[in-house]
């Protein structure tokens, strides 16, 4: 991303000196660079002027950030889109293709279209489930055990 959007993405929540709106603000923050760019194809095919910034995240690691910033006068159609968007993104259901939970490998083909795993109560329908289901996490030497719970 090139230096003018990150320029103008520090100073996106604030007023201008003259007292007038922000040029941009805030929609999301995420992790991937390519969940930033997916949105921002989501955004513009739906007309939504959008803009992204790379900043180093929080913490010792510094990871980066990836935030995706809209017009103050379509915050509300961006907010309303991005569920749609994500869904784009993640899919259904967080379950890998065989059917497995993204969390626990419970197998939820016997139970179809399942918005719970019934095996660890992981709300399979959100998107910070899908989110994390399709970077791995939760499964065998996929990361860790983390899972937003019941």
């Amino acid at each position: 991303m090139d230096s003018e959007p990150r320029q103008r993405a520090s100073r996106a929540d604030r007023a201008r000196p003259d007292g007038s709106a922000p040029r941009w603000v805030e929609l999301v923050s995420v992790e991937d660079a390519g969940d930033a760019r997916e949105i921002l194809i989501g955004l513009n095919v739906r007309s939504i002027n959008a803009r992204a910034a790379t900043e180093p995240g929080p913490g010792l690691l510094k990871r980066p950030r990836h935030r995706v910033y809209v017009d103050p006068s379509r915050l509300e159609q961006a907010r309303a889109a991005l569920p749609h968007i994500w869904s784009a993104i993640l899919g259904d259901r967080a379950v890998d293709p065989a059917g497995r939970c993204g969390f626990c490998g419970y197998d939820t083909t016997p139970v179809p279209n399942a918005s719970v795993c019934p095996e660890c109560g992981t709300d399979l329908l959100s998107v910070e489930a899908r989110l994390r289901a399709r970077r791995g996490f939760g499964r065998a030497g996929g990361g860790g055990t983390s899972h937003p719970g019941p």
